[in-house]
């Protein structure tokens, strides 16, 4: 759950960071490679690839703790689910057509 949070911020946040930090940071979370791999590859050594991840992480998080658009996401994202819910239920009761507008919030609810 750490590591799924962590990809969040940095797909809200990695503008912020330098261009090295940040091509660590999307290596070690979204290619999975590890920290020697990617030591190897860029020529840093393991504990300068830690020290990266880690300020990159504090960072991001103060940002979020100011901004809080990770946040709001998951906030957006619950409300869509539960209006795509609540139409849905709607449909069955008043057995009106209302699948055009659930899909909509659904391609809404993806694609946010």
């Amino acid at each position: 759950e750490a590591r799924a949070q962590t990809a969040m911020l940095l797909y809200f946040y990695s503008s912020l960071l330098g261009e090295k930090q940040r091509q660590i940071m999307m290596m070690y979370y979204y290619e999975d490679m590890s920290l020697s791999e990617i030591s190897e590859e860029l020529t840093i050594t393991r504990q300068g690839i830690h020290s990266a991840i880690k300020k990159s992480k504090e960072i991001m998080i103060k940002t979020e703790e100011r901004l809080g658009l990770l946040k709001r996401f998951g906030i957006l994202a619950d409300k869509l689910k539960k209006i795509s819910a609540d139409l849905a239920a709607k449909q069955s009761e008043c057995g009106a057509d209302l699948s055009e507008i659930i899909k909509e919030v659904e391609e809404i609810t993806e694609n946010i």
